[in-house]
């Protein structure tokens, strides 16, 4: 029984308060910090605002291009057919280029994989070659690699 009463002396939640002096001093600390938080608040939100009135510039990939230095070999990619199921021809809309980084032992090179797009007018549906498989999704390794 003593023992319990030990424990509760000493882990109870008496113990884990902190004076009021101690407590003070955070309370400054917080004051402060709220103060700047808001004036940051306020200089974020006239950006916001100033920046409203100007044209939204699309982003670039982040991602780099490989270099154009180095040999590359185009691999076309064809649907089976060019009509949609509405019995309509479709139209050809562009290209899609992935380039992949390949390696023959002592070379690099760069398969650019192309697959074209076909849309169709009647039924606004858009249809585009498969993706071959990769060993890694979205990534620019081949199997060489």
């Amino acid at each position: 029984m003593e023992l319990a009463i030990l424990r509760r002396i000493n882990f109870a939640k008496r113990s884990e308060q902190l004076p009021d002096l101690q407590a003070k001093l955070f309370e400054d600390d917080a004051h402060e910090d709220l103060a700047e938080l808001e004036t940051m608040l306020d200089n974020i939100g006239q950006q916001l605002t100033s920046m409203s009135g100007q044209e939204h510039t699309p982003r670039t990939p982040s991602r780099m291009r490989l270099p154009a230095e180095l040999p590359s070999v185009d691999i076309h990619y064809t649907l089976e057919s060019t009509t949609c199921g509405c019995g309509a021809e479709m139209r050809h809309l562009g290209d899609e280029v992935s380039q992949k980084l390949d390696y023959v032992p002592g070379t690099f090179s760069v398969e650019n994989h192309i697959r074209p797009k076909y849309v169709c007018d009647c039924c606004k549906t858009l249809n585009q070659a498969p993706v071959p498989p990769h060993i890694i999704d979205k990534g620019l390794a081949t199997t060489g690699l």
